[in-house]
């Protein structure tokens, strides 16, 4: 092949990798706390803060905790995929582990299985906005309700 063969063929497959692609996609993940209490969730990975994702949550706050946009139809990516536990502390005394998958129990722990659980995104609220042949838009969202922080009461005695 003779060089401007060889960019020819590049050139075309460059066009049809992008233009027949399986489109796009974009998943946000959104706190709301319903607690009345302030709460913080922080992320730890092999026992270390992850403090790039540490977040505050006033009472009644909802924030915006991660956006994901890429190429694909993936799902995204979570806040349940972050780390490989989850600290959520009320009012900056009671403490509460959310813990991955696989890991050993702790006193003050969620196991994965649990249903309010911060680790295990079937434990998300998921809602498609968006879906088309060549964009998709979804979001994950956790309600912290009174209940979990009545849980975080009855953990920490």
């Amino acid at each position: 092949m003779n060089r401007y063969s060889v960019l020819a063929f590049l050139a075309i497959s460059c066009l049809l990798i992008f233009s027949c692609g399986d489109g796009s996609y974009e998943s946000k993940t959104y706190f709301e706390n319903r607690t009345g209490h302030k709460i913080t969730i922080e992320p730890y990975g092999a026992n270390n803060s992850i403090e790039i994702y540490r977040y505050d949550l006033a009472a009644n706050d909802v924030k915006l905790v991660v956006g994901d946009k890429g190429r694909g139809s993936a799902i995204g990516y979570t806040y349940a995929d972050i780390g490989d536990s989850i600290v959520v502390t009320f009012d900056d005394t009671l403490k509460v582990s959310h813990l991955g998958m696989n890991k050993k129990a702790i006193p003050r722990s969620y196991a994965y299985e649990h249903p309010r659980n911060l680790k295990n995104r079937n434990n998300y609220t998921y809602k498609i906005l968006e879906s088309s042949k060549k964009f998709t838009s979804n979001e994950y969202r956790y309600i912290f309700t009174p209940e979990d922080y009545q849980d975080a009461v009855k953990l920490n005695k």
